[in-house]
């Protein structure tokens, strides 16, 4: 999504700077892990690009269309995947039951924060056909 945010804002020439450098990591970083570490290093790696692919957008929307408020944004998420993680390391000996019951805890803790309650969520909702009927409209504020 935020690659098509700094298109907007005719940032093309950068988009194509950030995806270089973050090409040229994953493939030396996959080269160094993946023999050694196997999938893991793989896994590993992905997330990695998508942070080293992370810090450039950023600096760039903050630079050419808005700040942020990062911490606001996040911290559901970030709460939510804690407990997920919690869940999956307390039940990793039955892993068919760790992933079932983390994922309804990930869920269950994005709902219980109040994560889709926010008015952009709820403009998306109603334009979703087979959910939009149901989400009343959210007064304009524009």
């Amino acid at each position: 999504m935020t690659q098509y945010v700094l298109i907007a804002v005719n940032q093309q020439r950068f988009l194509t700077r950030a995806f270089i450098v973050g090409v040229v990591f994953n493939i030396g970083a996959n080269l160094l892990l993946i023999p050694r570490y196997g999938y893991a290093g793989a896994a590993v790696v992905t997330v990695l690009s998508e942070v080293s692919l992370l810090i450039p957008f950023y600096i760039a929307v903050r630079r050419h269309v808005a700040r942020l408020p990062w911490v606001d944004l996040v911290w559901r998420q970030l709460a939510a995947a804690a407990g997920m993680g919690v869940t999956a390391a307390l039940l990793r000996n039955t892993e068919l039951v760790a992933a079932l019951l983390s994922s309804l805890v990930y869920i269950g803790l994005l709902l219980a924060l109040g994560t889709f309650r926010n008015p952009d969520i709820q403009r998306v909702l109603r334009i979703v056909p087979f959910i939009g009927r149901r989400v009343p409209a959210a007064p304009a504020s524009e």
